[in-house]
C-alpha cells in the first residue's frame, strides 16, 4: 500500500509540538508496518525555518520538503494577527 501525506510542518520542527509529533509517530508507525509513506511538507517553524534537504528518508518515511516564502517570517506572510482577528470580528474598533 502507498500513502501520500500532505502536512504543513514535520519533524524536526518540534516547536509546533503535538500535531508534528502525532503526524511523525503515525507516519513512521505505518512505514514500520510496510506501508510506503511519502510526506510532502514545508520547512516552517513557528519562528524561522528548519534546515533540511529537499528530499530525505527517515525511519522508512520519504519526506519531500518545500521552502516557505519569506524565510518563515510570518509577519511578512499573509497571516492575520490577533488584532486583525478582533477587528474582523467587531470586538474592537
Amino acid at each position: 500500500m502507498k500513502l501520500l501525506v500532505v502536512f504543513s510542518a514535520l519533524q524536526p520542527a518540534w516547536d509546533w509540538d503535538g500535531p508534528v509529533r502525532s503526524m511523525w509517530n503515525l507516519d513512521r508507525g505505518l512505514a514500520g508496518l510496510g506501508v510506503d509513506v511519502i510526506v510532502v511538507t514545508t520547512n516552517a517553524r513557528q519562528k524561522g525555518v528548519v534546515d533540511v534537504t529537499a528530499e530525505r528518508v527517515e525511519e522508512g518515511v520519504v519526506i519531500v520538503t518545500a521552502q516557505v516564502l519569506g524565510g518563515g517570517n510570518w509577519e511578512k506572510a499573509n497571516r492575520h494577527t490577533d488584532t486583525d482577528c478582533r477587528l474582523d470580528c467587531g470586538k474592537i474598533s
